[in-house]
């Protein structure tokens, strides 16, 4: 009786750890995700800055 008891438990806590490292490797993955999209959209605004820049430096016509 105690074997099957301590059997249920050791199944529970390798199922808790379990599914807790693969949520856990999604949650990263999201926000490893995340930030490389806001990177690339701080590129893309410093960019697009730039551009405004050299335009208003051009000469009137």
């Amino acid at each position: 009786m105690a074997d099957k008891v301590s059997d249920r438990a050791i199944n529970n806590v390798f199922e808790a750890v379990n599914t807790t490292a693969t949520h856990f490797g999604r949650i990263v993955g999201l926000i490893v995700g995340a930030a490389g999209r806001a990177a690339h959209e701080v590129v893309d605004l410093v960019w697009d800055y730039r551009d405004l820049a050299s335009e208003v430096r051009k000469p009137a016509k």
